[in-house]
């Protein structure tokens, strides 16, 4: 029996070094034909990240994807090519078709104009909502909106065409009372979730000489330059508290000197994939070191992103974009031509 027994033992203990060797991740390189065209594939287990470059007619097409890692090898198993546009499929990478035009530059297939407006109200039409709410400004009221309702907030007695220190979490949008020039001691937050506002009284005088870091749960972070103080703003329990200097950075807290929070803009940090930039007015993806345009528009504001979307103004409209459905077209507002500064918020 007791050999029986280290038998079995030893089985498994065979059993389950074979598994960590075959699951592992591990770092590769490869190089494979689908007919004509030649395929590159990488892998970097530090990163957790796919490289994947598909050359067609001597063109380029890059890709990055932090996709799930898979022990298979060869994960591209078919690339459909339209004049300079290419759609690649795998059944274990997330990819995206992609053009790449005369100059060599990366850009994304045109998207689908939708000039149909679902409805129109308080002179903003709408195509299409997303499956999102919307706050926007109008100078007196924050438009709520989305594809089961609409309701104004009415905030100042004037109109006020910016807006000082507002700031958008998950959930709620934070917007300072601007009846005094310099500071502020309450602040209005809609909730979006329950569709409410409500008056944050905040007992404490705030200077509009001041930044908002960024915010962890319903708690924003902000820095009076003025009060040479760093306050947590609970929005949901409608507290103010002194927390001393620190930053949050990738989830972390750090500590940080409270002099040089008051002489620089520090943001909350958050490891991103994907960054865009506006650069000449045309609107550009970096996925580490690709660079992709993502339209043809004169794009003049990003609104709001993440990895997978964007939204941006061009001209009077707002504008929806990600990798696997293009862009389309949202909503449109004489305004947005000359002001889009703190106008629109948009929350799942």
């Amino acid at each position: 029996m007791r050999k029986i027994g280290k038998l079995i033992i030893f089985i498994f203990l065979l059993f389950s070094l074979f598994l960590y060797f075959y699951l592992r991740k591990i770092d590769y390189s490869l190089d494979y034909n689908l007919e004509n065209i030649k395929v590159t594939e990488k892998y970097n287990k530090k990163e957790k990240l796919y490289y994947i470059n598909i050359n067609v007619n001597n063109k380029d097409y890059s890709y990055i994807t932090s996709n799930k890692y898979t022990h298979k090898r060869k994960l591209i198993d078919e690339v459909k090519v339209n004049d300079n546009c290419i759609t690649p499929h795998s059944n274990y990478l997330t990819l995206y078709s992609l053009c790449n035009k005369e100059n060599n530059e990366l850009i994304m297939p045109n998207g689908t104009n939708n000039d149909v407006v679902l409805e129109a109200y308080e002179n903003i039409n709408v195509y299409d909502y997303n499956a999102k709410t919307y706050l926007l400004w109008n100078y007196q009221n924050f438009i709520y909106m989305n594809q089961e309702e609409e309701k104004k907030y009415e905030l100042f007695k004037n109109d006020v065409y910016s807006l000082k220190l507002p700031y958008q979490t998950d959930r709620y949008l934070f917007i300072p009372n601007q009846e005094d020039e310099f500071t502020f001691n309450s602040a209005y937050i809609i909730d979006t979730k329950k569709n409410k506002m409500n008056i944050f009284k905040l007992k404490k005088d705030l200077y509009f000489d001041s930044y908002i870091m960024g915010y962890k749960k319903n708690k924003i972070y902000l820095v009076d330059r003025k009060n040479k103080e760093e306050y947590e703003i609970d929005l949901k329990k409608n507290k103010l508290t002194r927390t001393g200097g620190k930053v949050l950075n990738n989830n972390k807290w750090e500590k940080i000197d409270i002099n040089k929070l008051i002489h620089n803009d520090y943001i909350f940090q958050n490891d991103a994939l994907v960054e865009y930039q506006i650069i000449d007015n045309y609107l550009y993806a970096f996925i580490k070191d690709i660079k992709i345009k993502i339209t043809d528009k004169k794009v003049s504001s990003i609104v709001k992103y993440n990895d997978q979307e964007i939204y941006y103004i061009s001209g009077d409209s707002l504008y929806y974009f990600n990798f696997l459905d293009n862009e389309k077209k949202l909503m449109s507002y004489n305004e947005w031509n000359f002001n889009y500064n703190n106008m629109i918020y948009i929350f799942d």
